[in-house]
Formats: C-alpha cells, sequence, structure tokens
C-alpha cells in the first residue's frame, strides 16, 4: 500500500474516533445514564438520597434536557424549600456536561429574588440554570434546582 494511503486512513480512523468521544459527551442516551446513576424509576434517577434527576429526549434518544431537583419538592416560599448540596449539583453538571464538551465562552445571567437566586450560563451548545436559596444561614446545601439543556437539532 502506498504510505500516502495508510496515512489518510489512519487520519480517517482517529478523526471517527473523536468526532464519537466528542459526541458522546454532549448528550447521553438512557442506557449512559443509567450506567451513571443506576437503573430510574417513575420518577427519574435517584443520583443521591432525597435528589433526583428527570429526562427528556430528543429524536435522536439522546438526552435534550436533564433537571436535578430534590425528592421532596413541594410548593411554597423559597425558604421553605427542601435544598440539596451544591457539592451533588456539581458532580451531575460534570458528569452530564463535562467543562471541556461546554463550547464557546459562557454567557452569564444572575436574577436574585429575595432569597432565591437564579444563574444561567448560556454556552452555544448548551445551557445550565441553577437556582439557590441565599437566605441566612448560608450552607453548601442551598441547590433547589438544576437544569441542562442541550442545544441540538434533535432537541427542537
Amino acid at each position: 500500500m502506498p504510505l500516502k494511503y495508510c496515512v489518510c486512513m489512519r487520519f480517517l480512523a482517529v478523526s471517527v474516533v473523536v468526532c464519537m468521544l466528542t459526541y458522546s459527551g454532549l448528550a447521553q442516551t438512557a442506557r449512559e445514564l443509567e450506567a451513571k446513576f443506576g437503573h430510574p424509576n417513575s420518577n427519574g434517577y435517584t443520583v443521591a438520597p432525597d435528589v433526583r434527576l428527570t429526562v427528556t429526549y430528543g429524536d435522536d434518544n439522546r438526552a435534550c434536557s436533564l433537571s436535578l431537583q430534590s425528592t421532596n419538592a413541594k410548593s411554597g416560599p423559597v425558604h421553605q424549600q427542601p435544598n440539596f448540596d451544591a457539592d451533588i449539583a456539581d458532580r451531575v453538571l460534570n458528569e452530564i456536561a463535562p467543562p471541556a464538551t461546554r463550547k464557546g465562552t459562557p454567557r452569564k445571567m444572575a436574577e436574585q429574588m429575595g432569597c432565591a437566586l437564579a444563574v444561567q450560563e448560556e454556552y452555544d451548545n448548551v445551557s445550565v440554570a441553577r437556582v439557590t436559596a441565599e437566605c441566612l444561614p448560608l450552607t453548601r446545601k442551598n441547590v433547589q434546582s438544576l437544569t441542562i439543556t442541550w442545544k441540538r437539532p434533535a432537541c427542537k
């Protein structure tokens, strides 16, 4: 075989592998989420005690929107809502949308409404929204919700 052919085939093979790894880091299938968080129940995946992850899927059967909330969420004032630890939110965010897969410079918006603080980070390919309770006393157990939304054609 000519050397040029071997180099081209090797480049093509590496390119395909890189594309597959990049795409798989963008949005997971139900099987990939199950491997990370266990078998889902009727309310979603249990990622920690009293914390669940609900998922909506696109036409390509990959996750489009993922929402992390306390299983004890209820209606009422923000300061009465059950919260979960920021470390859990950070771990799940980095497993679902690792920083290397978030494309572009983030555009951030924050809105404070009484005790609730909503922070939205918009990347080219994903949106991350986090709502925290900022009333005293301040603790790391202050996250009320985390929503990750992929911006892909299959998610429209």
